[in-house]
């Protein structure tokens, strides 16, 4: 079967290889000039079902909702208020729920277990070729904070191994935290089977593997339209003409939802901006593992030798110029009080925007018109969900059954 993959970041890529593996012809079309130039670009490289919780959780929705509807916290909003953000951001409030929240973050974290194990069990892409390490994640609080006893119960009932270390415990795993930041982090949570890397090394080298066993790739050619048979894909619409197909997924993040607008998808993704710094060459000291500050929402992971990323904040819509200059300071502070040696260097900033849903789930599985299937909407796990996303849709294609549950990433489910 010819399939077209519209989109070529992480989640896309993956696809891509994955149904090259099944056997199909594949093609995977984007608008950018290579794999992983948008969202995955410069992500915070965390393989992190440890801390894959929804972000619709009671509290932080009151602060949303008092940043847009109120005007405080302005570094929140990028954009001015509008009718989509609205509907969204009531759509968000609904899933807050403790009970909805248990619900989502329950999900998301089989699905991002599952990706792990899928990750990691193929060796056509090995660790060093994206700065890869297997290490485990931190997840650090500060003074009189502590790990949600909730967070902890979902670990436990999906068997996910962790563990609560505190003070000379924690600076003794990761040594790093003995030095500016001996008084920082009083305790955190250990992960020891999560996992970071460079996602767009390894998209890259995906998609190189992926054309080696096949699969075109057309680059800087922009979809018009999904076109349609008497309800079945046929093709798709570009500037450099039609592209006939058996099948079509869609894997191309925010813009998922205007691409299935014409055809009655109401697909609700919103962009959500984070903001990372990129170090490259640091001599000297630097931390062992990959871990979030969760007070700061700023993530860290080390890439290979002398390579080290700063990931953060969570602003709705595209930021202004201010905005962004002031994230970055933020982000410059928080990485030469973790990381000394990084003061002075030269570094690359990026803004990126994350496509989320209200519940915090992609949406996976075929559409309503046959040979149309949807990967998408995965917002800040893009990279920890790629590879089971990818797998879970190579098996509905193929009409097997798939190795979870679909329904809770149905694309016309309701959030209620």
């Amino acid at each position: 079967m010819h399939v077209v993959v519209v989109g070529a970041g992480i989640v896309g890529v993956c696809t891509a290889l994955e149904l090259i593996r099944e056997g199909h012809k594949v093609t995977v079309v984007d608008a950018a000039s290579n794999a992983a130039s948008q969202a995955s670009y410069a992500n915070a490289g965390l393989l992190s079902p440890g801390h894959c919780f929804s972000w619709a959780e009671p509290g932080t929705v009151q602060g949303v909702l008092s940043a847009f509807i109120l005007g405080k916290d302005r570094p929140r909003i990028g954009r001015p208020r509008n009718a989509a953000l609205v509907g969204w951001l009531r759509l968000f409030a609904k899933q807050s729920s403790v009970g909805n929240w248990k619900r989502n973050s329950r999900h998301a974290l089989q699905l991002a277990r599952l990706s792990r194990e899928i990750h990691f069990s193929t060796d056509d892409i090995p660790l060093s070729s994206y700065g890869g390490s297997r290490n485990g994640l931190l997840y650090l609080y500060k003074a009189g904070e502590a790990p949600a006893e909730a967070e902890l119960d979902l670990l436990r009932e999906a068997g996910e191994p962790f563990e609560v270390l505190r003070g000379n415990a924690l600076r003794a795993l990761d040594p790093s935290l003995n030095g500016a930041n001996a008084d920082s982090f009083h305790g955190g949570t250990y992960c020891p089977l999560d996992a970071c890397g460079d996602a767009r090394l390894y998209a890259l080298e995906a998609a190189r593997i992926a054309g080696e066993r096949s699969a075109q790739f057309r680059w800087e050619t922009r979809v018009g339209e999904i076109l349609m048979q008497e309800g079945r894909v046929v093709g798709i619409s570009t500037e450099s003409g039609v592209l006939p197909c058996d099948a079509c997924v869609v894997a191309t993040g925010y813009a998922s939802k205007e691409l299935l607008r014409p055809l009655k998808y109401k697909l609700q993704i919103h962009p959500v901006s984070g903001y990372s710094l990129t170090y490259h060459g640091i001599q000297g000291a630097r931390p062992v593992h990959g871990g979030v500050s969760i007070s700061d929402k700023i993530a860290w992971a080390p890439f290979g030798e002398g390579r080290m990323r700063f990931t953060g904040f969570a602003d709705i819509g595209h930021p202004d110029k201010t905005l962004s200059s002031h994230r970055f300071a933020s982000l410059e502070a928080f990485a030469r009080k973790l990381c000394p040696a990084v003061e002075g260097m030269e570094v690359e900033q990026w803004v990126g925007q994350r496509p989320m849903t209200p519940d915090g789930l992609p949406y996976l599985g075929a559409g309503t018109h046959q040979g149309l299937f949807l990967n998408c909407g995965h917002g800040a796990m893009g990279w920890t969900m790629a590879s089971a996303s990818a797998r879970l849709t190579a098996q509905v294609m193929a009409g097997r059954t798939p190795s979870m549950d679909l329904t809770p990433f149905r694309h016309d489910r309701r959030f209620l």
